[in-house]
């Protein structure tokens, strides 16, 4: 009877572990899955910040470059201005 009990509890032990190994490994499939996601989710940020970045660039250098082009229209009025007086 004692070794039959002992044995009962050893097989419910295996039968719990197993369950615990399931689980772990269930758990460790989704911090993978979970890992994996935010990479992309990273990388997908990072390239629409980078494309965002490359067009605020472009129109900073289109504005200067018009800046610089009002600018000398502006001192080739005040010359003008300046010899009529």
């Amino acid at each position: 009877m004692f070794s039959r009990r002992i044995e009962r509890e050893l097989w419910e032990v295996r039968r719990g572990y197993r369950e615990l190994q399931k689980k772990v490994q269930h758990l460790e499939e989704e911090e993978s899955k979970t890992k994996a996601e935010g990479a992309a989710t990273l990388k997908t940020k990072t390239e629409r910040q980078n494309l965002i970045l490359q067009v605020v660039m472009e129109v900073v250098t289109q504005q200067q470059a018009q800046m610089a082009k009002q600018r000398q229209q502006l001192h080739h009025i005040l010359r003008k201005v300046s010899s009529v007086h």
